[in-house]
């Protein structure tokens, strides 16, 4: 499922996916993540290394979140892009 929402290739400037337990981000980076939830299989998301808590934004403000994996944002889109 998240390579079908990921379109199954990376962008230019995107890494492979980084297990939580091999290493982490820098606290406070936003980052992709990839977590296994309840109603879904899987969860691709934006998510943020917190007071080292994992944190998700959704509608209301932050949600903890718990990934498995995780990846830096690549860059952003030149205006020629």
């Amino acid at each position: 499922m998240a390579e079908k929402i990921l379109c199954g290739k990376w962008g230019k400037g995107m890494t492979d996916w980084i297990p939580v337990g091999e290493r982490l981000p820098e606290e406070n980076s936003k980052v992709i993540i990839y977590s296994k939830v309840l109603f879904f299989d899987v969860e691709v998301d934006c998510g943020i290394l917190f007071d080292g808590e994992w944190q998700t934004i959704t509608n209301g403000g932050w949600d903890s979140c718990e990934p498995t994996h995780w990846m830096p944002l690549p860059e952003a889109p030149k205006d020629s892009e």
